[in-house]
């Protein structure tokens, strides 16, 4: 994974800005860690996928529906799979994980993302 990148994403999963969700990109307000590096992307112009016409929430459940996100952030799979933890971050945040913990993970092992 760019590490510039997941320096920007650690930073905000830490912030407190964003309310976390499990099993999707985005509920009601509330995002998955992938969601928050989603909108990090949209930030930084990447073109990010909704929900359109129905919600303007983010689409999918994974990165593999946000192509340009996953290349952008130059991630290997759209779980974001950890080959060091041989767990994806997608499943540790919805295992329960906090944000803070996800952000450690990622700052551990953001080479093998």
């Amino acid at each position: 994974m760019n590490k510039l990148i997941a320096d920007k994403w650690c930073l905000a999963l830490r912030s407190g800005e964003y309310d976390q969700c499990k099993q999707t990109l985005e509920n009601t307000g509330a995002f998955c860690c992938l969601g928050v590096l989603c909108k990090l992307a949209e930030k930084e112009n990447i073109n990010v996928k909704f929900n359109l016409p129905l919600s303007s929430e983010l689409l999918g459940g994974s990165l593999d529906d946000q192509t340009a996100v996953l290349n952008w952030a130059d991630l290997k799979h759209g779980n974001a799979l950890n080959d060091y933890t041989d767990a994806s971050l997608a499943q540790i945040n919805d295992s329960g994980a906090d944000f803070k913990h996800i952000a450690d993970v990622i700052e551990q092992t953001w080479e093998q993302l």
